[in-house]
Parts: C-alpha cells; structure tokens; sequence
C-alpha cells in the first residue's frame, strides 16, 4: 500500500455529482441505537451538517469485496469508544466504491480502506490508507477533535464581531473576525468567520460602488468623503485598499483640490459671519486670519479683510474683547498656579499669582490670587492683604 501524502479537497464536479447520491445510514445495521456509527453516504447533507454543527467530517472510502475494509467494520468501527466519539463529535461519512464509483475516481482514491478526516470548512486534517485498529484510531479521532474544537476566546471573538456587524461598526467586526481567521489550525467556527468576513466585504463594496458613482458623475469631493469613510469604515479590506488607490488619484487632481479649498474658505466665511452677527470678536477675528493667512485671493479672503477693518475701526468692540482675553488669561494663570500648588511647587505657584496680580491690578483675579498667596504663606485669609489694605 502507498503511503503518500498530498493536499486533498473534495472537487466542485464532485460534489455536483453527488447530489444523486442516496443518503441515509448504511442499512445493514440493527444494533441497538449507539452501538453502531451513524453513518452518512450522501456528502452534501454530510457538508451541510458539519458546518452548521462545527464538527469534522471522517470519510471511510470502502469497497466490496476488501478483506481489510470488512475488518475495520468488524473491529475498529465496533469499537464503544470509537462509536461513541465519532457519533459525538464527527460526522461521519462512507463511500462505497461499488456504489459511487466515480466519485472514487475524481478523487483519485485508489487503496481501501482511504480514511480521510476534513474539517467543517473541507481542509484536509489527515488521510490514511489501509487498517487502523481501534486503538491507533481512537487516538487520531480525539487528536483532531481537540485540534478542530473552537476554543472560548474565538467564540467571545466571533460573538463580538456578529454584534458589531449587526450594530453597523464593520471595523470593529472586522478586526474581531480576522483575528479568528489568522489561526491557521481550521477551527470548526472558521467557516462562520469566513462568511461574516463576506459579508463585511459585500457591505465595503456597496460603499465603494456608490462612492465609484460620484466620481463617474463629476461630484469630485462627494467623492472623496465617500471613499475616506469606506477607508475609516472596512480598514484592511479589499474595497478599502482600492478606495485609498482611488483617493491617491483624486489628491492628484489640481480642480478637485481647489473645489476643497473653495469649499473650505466658504466654510471658516461662514463661522466669521456667525460670530460677527452675535458680536463674538475673538473667534471672528481667528477666522478672518486663517483666511487672509491661506486664502487671500479667494472672495472670502476680500471679505474676511471687510470684517477685520469693520472692528479694528470699533473701539467699544476692540475694549470687549481685550477684556474677555485678559478674563481667559487672569482664569489661566491661577489655574496654573493652582496645579503648581498641588504639585508641591509653591515657589513656581507664587510667581504665578504675583504675575497676576502685576497684570490685572484692582481685579477680582488680583484679590484672589493674593488670598492664594497668603494660603501659601500660611496668613489667615482675614489678615491677608488685598488691593484694599489689610483685614
């Protein structure tokens, strides 16, 4: 007998073949139910059942008259430990050369007894040609159980990437399902990862059929936001990866990149108008800058210059808003010394506080950073001196 060992997959002509083949268990069984092995002969519901239950296939490749198939009937397939792990955790599955003999053929088996054992997702595990007695068998059986049994944290992997399917966040999905994927040991839960991994795929390409869509339309920056959120949406997959191609030629665009700028500027000329209407002057005036800074020679730059001469021109508007910053700094400097003082620096908070004081003379910040002062100092807060004298 030939010990050869080669890459096996059950074939596609095959497997269309066997549509016609009878199923049930082999009939010349009348023991009492768990005494014999639950035999399958037809190879699709086999398929089917393996994985919806998660459990290998083990094919016995038989044929009439063969003494050593025979006895494996009589004696390793008889064997209580062996009936009861191949009914438990195998689906087990036999050919009869007699009976399908060009299925035989297409697979090339070409010894009896084969015994071939393929996970739910049809890899290979093992092949075997000739007699295992019960023992040696028994042994191979628990080995690829154990090997095809989906471990807990594959399980929390695939349970996490179902829900965050179902919730719409595909690159949560994604990166919980490829996880399951890159073990290479065909586990029984692969096949359901690699359908949920087909199904991210099929939403990824619905994104970037549309976002394809915009650019054959000319709607340039649709576009663009189209194919960036299908970049941050499915990272890794195939649709993300043209989507970023596609996005390195738009970028090379010279009209696309000014229909950005545009929009752009129209959008920081928008927010100065905003902050105009309600008299709020020193986002006003952030704006106009970056306009007059990066887009000068666009209408919105002409019109953010407007703006910035309209309230240089305004002193009452000017005082206002010298008063708000120098709000924002006073609230800033005793926020600062406030953290040196918990940091166990009261020299560096100190320092702070009197530069306050310096800044903002005959304010409520100048009173309040000298009670801080003398908390440091360790004064009673009713000796502490203020811009009015001492308590």
């Amino acid at each position: 007998m030939s010990s050869r060992r080669r890459p096996w997959m059950l074939p596609v002509a095959a497997l269309a073949w066997m549509l016609a083949a009878s199923a049930g268990p082999v009939a010349a069984q009348e023991a009492a139910p768990g005494a014999y092995i639950e035999w399958r002969t037809d190879y699709n519901q086999a398929l089917l059942e393996s994985e919806k239950r998660g459990l290998p296939i083990v094919i016995d490749f038989t044929m009439k008259p063969c003494f050593f198939c025979d006895k494996l009937d009589a004696t390793t397939f008889r064997d209580p430990r062996v009936v009861g792990l191949m009914n438990q955790k195998f689906v087990a599955l036999k050919i009869d050369r007699n009976r399908d003999p060009k299925l035989v053929d297409d697979l090339r088996i070409q010894y009896f007894p084969t015994l071939v054992i393929a996970g739910p997702a049809r890899k290979i595990l093992h092949m075997k040609e000739g007699y295992l007695d019960a023992d040696a068998f028994h042994e191979l059986l628990e080995r690829h159980a154990a090997q095809v049994a989906t471990p807990d944290w594959m399980r929390q992997h695939y349970d996490l990437a179902r829900k965050a399917f179902d919730s719409g966040d595909y690159a949560r999905a994604l990166t919980a399902v490829k996880s399951i994927l890159d073990d290479s040991s065909g586990k029984a839960i692969h096949g359901n990862a690699q359908k949920l991994a087909a199904a991210i795929e099929a939403k990824a390409q619905e994104r970037l059929t549309k976002a394809k869509a915009l650019v054959a339309g000319g709607k340039s920056t649709e576009a663009v936001l189209a194919l960036t959120e299908t970049l941050s949406t499915f990272p890794g997959s195939p649709a993300a990866r043209e989507a970023a191609d596609m996005l390195t030629k738009l970028a090379q665009n010279n009209e696309l990149r000014q229909q950005q700028r545009n929009r752009r500027a129209a959008e920081l000329m928008a927010q100065a108008r905003d902050f105009y209407r309600t008299k709020d002057i020193i986002p006003c005036l952030d704006r106009c800058e970056i306009l007059l800074a990066s887009y000068g020679d666009l209408a919105e730059g002409a019109e953010a210059l407007e703006l910035v001469q309209t309230i240089r021109g305004n002193p009452e508007w000017l005082q206002a808003a010298a008063d708000t910053l120098a709000d924002r700094l006073a609230s800033v400097y005793l926020a600062l010394a406030d953290n040196m003082t918990k940091r166990g620096k009261p020299r560096e908070a100190e320092a702070l506080l009197r530069r306050v004081i310096q800044a903002f003379p005959g304010t409520r910040y100048a009173e309040s950073a000298q009670i801080r002062i003398g908390q440091i100092q360790g004064i009673p807060a009713n000796r502490v001196e203020t811009s009015g004298g001492m308590e």
